[in-house]
């Protein structure tokens, strides 16, 4: 409550002390309280919660963080991430970095993709597959048409999802193909959203 008194009142001076707050790893206890703040001080002053990304201590407040950074999505925080989700292990980590770099998707972002949508996370999968639904890129397109073949179901399913409603031309194509192969992974889910889409038109 002190904190978020004193980031109110003295926004310009509160760096100092929210830093030293954070970095006591006996605090980390308190993670919805250290969230909160730092949502509250992005809010205020983003550029000095940039800086804090190159002065965390442990893995655990970089995962806090980067929630606070999907929320507050800046230019300046990309290579910074690229440089640090490399070598990490967290998949919190790197799914909040791979949301966030998806507000500047460039070949380095489509670079990382390549190398996670194959993680052995299911969730990091999804997530990505549901990243993709929000960009009309071919190559995320490529990564798509991949997920489909997915050993997971629910990794499957949000890919095709992902596909019909990019309404991208090879992608549709490639769902076409889907729903013509009664072999494909995909093809009890392709044919399941189809018959749905139509049940609606009609109805």
């Amino acid at each position: 409550m002190a904190l978020d008194l004193y980031i109110q009142t003295y926004n310009d001076k509160a760096f100092v002390p929210l830093l030293k707050f954070i970095q006591d790893e006996r605090n980390l206890e308190y993670r919805g309280v250290l969230f909160q703040l730092m949502a509250k001080y992005a809010n205020l002053k983003i550029q000095d919660l940039i800086f804090m990304l190159s002065h965390l201590p442990n893995e655990k407040l970089l995962e806090i963080l980067l929630k606070v950074l999907e929320t507050y999505p800046v230019q300046e925080v990309k290579d910074i991430i690229l440089n640090e989700v490399r070598g990490r292990s967290s998949i919190r980590v790197i799914s909040s970095a791979i949301q966030i770099l998806s507000n500047f998707p460039d070949e380095r972002f489509f670079y990382l993709l390549k190398i996670y949508y194959q993680s052995s996370s299911i969730e990091l999968r999804v997530r990505i597959a549901k990243i993709l639904k929000n960009l009309d890129d071919e190559r995320g397109v490529e990564i798509l048409k991949k997920l489909t073949c997915d050993t997971d179901f629910f990794v499957r399913n949000e890919a095709c999802y992902s596909l019909v409603e990019l309404k991208n031309s090879s992608g549709n194509h490639y769902l076409r193909d889907i729903f013509e192969d009664p072999g494909h992974p995909s093809h009890k889910i392709i044919n399941n959203i189809y018959s749905l889409r139509a049940f609606e038109e009609v109805a």
